[in-house]
């Protein structure tokens, strides 16, 4: 189907008027859309160039702090970044699946959603992860589109600045190889130009943490994070060199561990598990100091997560890592149930209640809970909703899974001929790629989830324009664009 000149003139303007508006509600309902404190518990880590963070929200953070005091320009750089690759990523759906309805709905939908919004205005990364995923995934839609000698580079580039940002985002690099099925001249050309911006990128930073702090790599956080989520699977038989370590966290982790595993239905156990995670967590830090205590013969100064000590620090990494990885080795059946639970978790939010059945949730929980005394009845976050509201986040959160394991559908259905539906595809694969690898080292909390929900959004709904457009008998656009080889 030929577009007509000027037919994509109407979104732009449009989708500039969404991100004023969004700029609007943010100032004008500040409950809703600035929800979260500006100073999170982890900004300081990314204040200090923590050496357990990766480096690019600190000299983000350092860049707009000489705009004015006190990282003033924060909240508003972050929105206008999020706006535009919220802009780029609808506009290119739009073209993509030929709708200047899709662009516009698809605009709204990211711009106009209060929990993305409120993260414009916290020192976090998030928003930064959100935004450069946007662009990477607008990135490929271009290139299933019209594609371009740049486009390989921009997707690997997104994909660099998006792991720079935060480390889940990883998870892109398993999605690159779909690119090569759209028939490019030389595929391997393409892999190349595709992987360059990363390999260089994420050597670069690792060489420059080496030089200046003494690690190589682009963090020293991973492991610790790692061992903290597998805690419950260390026992005091763990095959490790840290015998004594293991010893002493199974000794504390292991009565919670049971108590979890023995709740029921899922629903329960997952957020349970994720409100005992802070708990496991500060016993594997205490434990993780002393095994380095013991191997300096001298205390550590700064126990906090994030210590100042760097020593300290790659010390934890290297123990935290050997640790964790023979605990999933020794109990492989337990630590996928545990990663099926927190992607389950990601997916389905079951911190979002209904009001009318809450109560007896509630209810139940503190009777599972009360007999269960090695758990903690600290208080959980539920976002208790009214039961209308309550039924169009279920509908929204089935619309997204069903939404992208569609595209998957619809490109085989196409035997994967189409470029576009190969790239609806990537999408749908960047969502699924990401949560997998969030439940496999960390817990399923919502702000996790949230990162993919721009998106999944997006395939969603062009899912749905695609099927629009087969009830109505028209052709789906696109079946001869190809990736060219080349940078």
């Amino acid at each position: 189907m030929t577009r007509r000149p000027g037919a994509f003139a109407a979104p732009p303007i449009a989708l500039g008027a969404l991100a004023l508006m969004s700029a609007g509600l943010a100032a004008a309902f500040p409950g809703a859309y600035r929800s979260l404190a500006f100073y999170a518990p982890d900004s300081a880590s990314y204040l200090s160039w923590n050496l357990g963070r990766t480096p690019l929200y600190p000299l983000f953070l350092s860049a707009v702090a000489g705009l004015g005091r006190n990282l003033e320009w924060l909240g508003p750089v972050q929105l206008t970044i999020f706006c535009a690759s919220a802009i780029v990523l609808a506009r290119e759906a739009g073209r993509l699946m030929e709708s200047d309805v899709l662009a516009v709905v698809a605009g709204a939908t990211i711009m106009l959603n209060p929990q993305l919004i409120s993260y414009c205005f916290t020192v976090l990364p998030e928003t930064l992860l959100f935004s450069v995923v946007m662009l990477h995934v607008a990135a490929v839609f271009r290139a299933a589109r019209q594609p371009t000698n740049t486009t390989p580079l921009a997707i690997g580039a997104t994909a660099l600045v998006a792991i720079l940002s935060k480390p889940a985002a990883y998870s892109l690099v398993v999605c690159l190889p779909l690119l090569l099925i759209l028939r490019a001249r030389s595929r391997v050309l393409t892999a190349l130009t595709c992987a360059a911006p990363l390999v260089v990128g994420l050597l670069g930073v690792s060489a420059w943490n080496y030089a200046t702090r003494g690690l190589f790599g682009i963090q020293a956080q991973g492991a610790y994070a790692l061992v903290s989520y597998v805690a419950p699977l260390v026992e005091p038989d763990t095959a490790t060199a840290y015998r004594e370590t293991a010893s002493a966290i199974a000794a504390e982790v292991q009565p919670i561990a049971r108590a979890v595993a023995a709740l029921e239905p899922i629903d329960v156990r997952s957020i349970v598990f994720a409100n005992e995670y802070h708990v496991n967590e500060a016993i594997v830090s205490r434990e993780l100091f002393a095994a380095v205590e013991r191997r300096r013969g001298a205390a550590v100064q700064d126990r906090a997560t994030f210590t100042s000590d760097r020593e300290a620090l790659i010390e934890i990494n290297e123990i935290g890592s050997t640790l964790a990885r023979a605990a999933i080795r020794a109990r492989r059946g337990a630590y996928l149930r545990q990663v099926g639970d927190q992607l389950y978790a990601l997916w389905r939010q079951p911190l979002i209640r209904n009001r009318a059945t809450f109560p007896a949730f509630q209810a139940d929980l503190d009777r599972k809970l009360a007999v269960a005394p090695a758990l903690s009845p600290g208080a959980i976050p539920f976002r208790v909703l009214p039961p209308a509201a309550y039924w169009i986040a279920e509908g929204w959160l089935w619309g997204l899974l069903v939404g992208t394991l569609a595209a998957f559908a619809l490109a085989l259905a196409g035997r994967l001929a189409n470029p576009r539906l190969v790239a609806l595809a990537y999408g749908g694969l960047v969502v699924h790629a990401n949560y997998l690898l969030v439940s496999a080292v960390q817990t399923g909390l919502p702000r996790y989830a949230l990162a993919m929900w721009p998106v999944a959004g997006i395939v969603l709904l062009s899912v749905v324009a695609a099927g629009l457009r087969s009830l109505a008998g028209r052709q789906l656009p696109g079946r001869s664009a190809t990736i060219p080889a080349g940078g």
